[in-house]
């Protein structure tokens, strides 16, 4: 079973390397870019899907798990389609909803399998390093999603309280705590959250045929790219997407509202839509989307150094003919038994 993986920084081009590749190996992309799981926010976030393309959403292999998760009315569990190309786990929730790292993770593993199971090549596709490293390097912990009911419980807790009930289920995980953990309630409950968490049924296994294609590119070049790409999606209507958002009970204090470039507009809306406002905010956004593609840049080049050498290529996107690198090196490596 073979999974291939695409990351890079921002504007990089990334979905449609993708495409081209899953045109190409019979593949479809699994988005793994936290931002794109929000429903009614594509254009600020970058989604470069058609509007026309819809959610559809097929049963997935029949699996017990992922039938609860539909049942959950937050949950849109399925994909939208770019050039025909099927592309998973963008509009998943509501803006209203706080989707966390567990719950890509169980999600993602299942779609794969989906995938796999149809005899095709899941392609992953993202820049949120975390989603990624989740897949291939996953850790207990991630897998585990916050368990509202008994945090309540648990916070009424004392100190000693919640030291002595971590002591009792897991006592292994108390001797390895130093002192600032256990003088840390919030830490204690977490530890007992994943104690209580790991009992029940969870399991994973580990991807091992996969191939990461790492894009990258110099600052200067790809400033320029994502400024382009900013006044795009300005042209696409960002405000009239906000506007609607908006119609829909939506507002700026949600957790998926302080994604770029959302928060930025806010001054506009609160300022009367003021022009000199809303040319700030243009240069605002463009100079937040350089820091972010600094910053992934950095998270990418960390991460990829803790996996084999030989299942990574970094390919720099502003030299002539780095396509064709690529497609050579996954030639190689999807013919390979």
């Amino acid at each position: 079973m073979k999974l291939l993986i695409i990351i890079g920084p921002t504007a990089t081009g990334k979905t449609d390397l993708a495409i081209h590749l899953a045109q190409k190996y019979h593949g479809e992309i699994v988005s793994a870019d936290s931002r794109h799981v929000y429903q009614g926010m594509d254009i600020g976030t970058g989604k470069d899907i058609d509007e026309k393309s819809k959610l559809k959403t097929p049963c997935l292999s029949g699996r017990q798990e992922n039938s609860k998760l539909q049942k959950n009315k937050k949950f849109s569990i399925g994909y939208r389609s770019k050039e025909g190309i099927p592309i998973w786990l963008v509009d998943i929730v509501p803006p209203d909803y706080q989707f966390n790292l567990g719950e890509y993770f169980k999600i993602a593993q299942q779609i794969i399998k989906d995938i796999w199971e149809r005899k095709k090549l899941p392609i992953v596709v993202g820049g949120t390093g975390l989603y990624i490293k989740a897949l291939l390097k996953p850790l207990t912990l991630i897998a585990i999603p916050p368990d509202a009911d008994l945090r309540k419980q648990l916070n009424k807790l004392s100190l000693d309280e919640l030291a002595g009930k971590l002591k009792k289920i897991n006592p292994q995980k108390w001797n390895q705590m130093n002192f600032s953990d256990r003088h840390n309630p919030r830490r204690i409950v977490r530890a007992i959250e994943i104690t209580k968490s790991t009992k029940k049924s969870f399991s994973y296994t580990p991807f091992s045929n996969w191939l990461l294609i790492y894009l990258t590119a110099l600052n200067n070049y790809l400033y320029l790219k994502i400024d382009r790409r900013v006044d795009e999606r300005l042209s696409k209507g960002i405000i009239r997407e906000i506007e609607n958002l908006f119609k829909k009970g939506y507002h700026f204090n949600l957790p998926s509202f302080s994604a770029t470039p959302y928060h930025l507009f806010k001054p506009y809306f609160e300022d009367g839509k003021d022009e000199e406002t809303l040319k700030n905010i243009i240069s605002e956004w463009k100079n937040t989307e350089h820091r972010l593609a600094r910053k992934q840049a950095v998270w990418f080049k960390k991460m990829i150094r803790d996996f084999p050498p030989e299942k990574i290529l970094i390919s720099d996107i502003g030299n002539r003919g780095y396509q064709r690198q690529i497609e050579e090196r996954i030639n190689k490596w999807y013919t390979e038994n």
